[in-house]
């Protein structure tokens, strides 16, 4: 889904924000469930319990699907009000600015 939206005409030239929620959950997730253990992230070589090295590993396949854009990566848990606040203005900011180079 991710590559199909980076693909749409509308968005080629503009930045994507890659809202990765519910860090709680994946940060307990990973305590009884190895990424590696999934099928489709087989080729996770981090630490199996790292959120950091689990969330960066995450970022990185995003990344890696559309070379071409900046994406803007962002580790969030939305129940938290206040993060969630800085994260969206700071997607706001980053819109405006890309709004202001074209």
């Amino acid at each position: 889904m991710f590559k199909e939206i980076c693909n749409y005409r509308q968005y080629r030239e503009v930045p994507i924000a890659l809202l990765l929620n519910k860090s709680d959950i994946f940060r307990e997730k990973i305590q009884t469930v190895p990424i590696a253990s999934i099928a489709e992230f087989h080729d996770y070589t981090g630490v199996a319990d790292s959120f950091q090295e689990g969330v960066q590993y995450f970022i990185d396949k995003f990344t890696k699907i559309d070379t071409n854009r900046q994406v803007y990566p962002h580790v969030l848990c939305a129940v938290d009000a206040d993060q969630t606040r800085v994260v969206l203005e700071n997607c706001y900011q980053t819109a405006t600015i890309a709004r202001a180079r074209r």
